[in-house]
């Protein structure tokens, strides 16, 4: 939410209304272990933002506070070790997204801890949701766990709890805590309390920490044809070969300069994005765009 009410405060400076844009947003959740923690939380959220697209922006547009709202299955929750345990926790946190009423469901594949999914993990995650939505008839019902004590209670303590760190980002700035590598800090502290947590057996993981058994469970792993990489290289190589090396090269000296003055003026900087365009139309690679932004920005650019 941090990033989103920076954005919509950004552009109110610039005289745009709200109502404009807000409904616009879209937001991406991950579904996690904690089955009501999972939904409690995308309730709060939604509570949450409610009230400030309409007394913080001055929204009047009942869209405007109703955010589209995407879950996806959590991989962190994925492990290698006893792959096939992953269909069930994969099938609960599709559960738990279709209770919390979102606008679309990813649910990840039972093999992302070993390789990139197979054909058949693949469907089996779509079948997973058909399954749900047709055999349970749970998305029948709006909001299903509305009222249960538990779930309400829950929802409160986290609405409490994000709105008071809201409240922290607000008084240190947005900006502020983007630069210093505050949101960083707090995410890194956060695994490594989950790892930790992991290691001295107080989360349990089934097949990781606990009723591990020997061996490795073998499942169909996605290999790459080795000819299919080579064409590939190839592919890359003569598109470079016949581009015009001049006009592609100028055009990253281009969007160098730029993301130099970018840097220098940040947060106040100017855009980057006709420059990375240029740089597009130039039939500059993705790699090529990419190598130049880190090379001025560093690699922190990316979070």
């Amino acid at each position: 939410m941090a990033p989103a009410i920076a954005v919509t405060e950004t552009c109110m400076e610039l005289g745009l209304h709200p109502d404009e844009f807000v409904s616009r947003y879209g937001f991406h959740f991950a579904a996690d272990d904690d089955f009501f923690e999972s939904i409690a939380k995308i309730r709060a959220f939604r509570r949450i933002w409610a009230k400030i697209a309409k007394e913080r922006f001055g929204c009047k547009s009942p869209k405007s506070l109703q955010p589209i709202l995407q879950i996806e299955t959590s991989t962190t929750s994925l492990t290698a070790q006893q792959p096939m345990n992953n269909i069930i926790r994969a099938a609960l946190q599709t559960l738990a997204a279709v209770l919390s009423s979102p606008n679309s469901i990813w649910t990840t594949h039972y093999d992302e801890a070993l390789s990139i999914p197979t054909e058949e993990s693949a469907v089996l995650c779509v079948r997973t949701q058909q399954i749900i939505y047709h055999e349970t008839k749970v998305a029948n019902v709006v909001d299903p766990l509305g009222g249960s004590y538990y779930v309400e209670w829950l929802t409160h303590k986290l609405e409490e709890e994000i709105t008071k760190l809201l409240s922290k980002i607000d008084e240190m700035g947005f900006f502020q805590c983007w630069r210093t590598g505050w949101f960083r800090k707090e995410t890194e502290k956060s695994a490594y309390e989950w790892r930790k947590g992991l290691e001295k057996g107080d989360n349990i993981k089934v097949g990781l920490n606990k009723y591990v058994t020997e061996g490795e469970a073998k499942v169909p792993i996605f290999r790459v044809d080795p000819q299919v990489e080579e064409i590939a290289i190839e592919r890359v190589k003569r598109f470079r070969a016949e581009r015009n090396s001049d006009v592609t090269q100028a055009s990253l000296r281009e969007l160098k300069g730029v993301a130099r003055q970018v840097n220098q003026d940040w947060p106040q900087g100017g855009d980057l994005m006709p420059a990375v365009l240029n740089a597009v139309r130039a039939e500059a690679t993705l790699q090529e765009i990419m190598d130049v932004l880190k090379g001025e920005f560093g690699w922190g650019f990316v979070y």
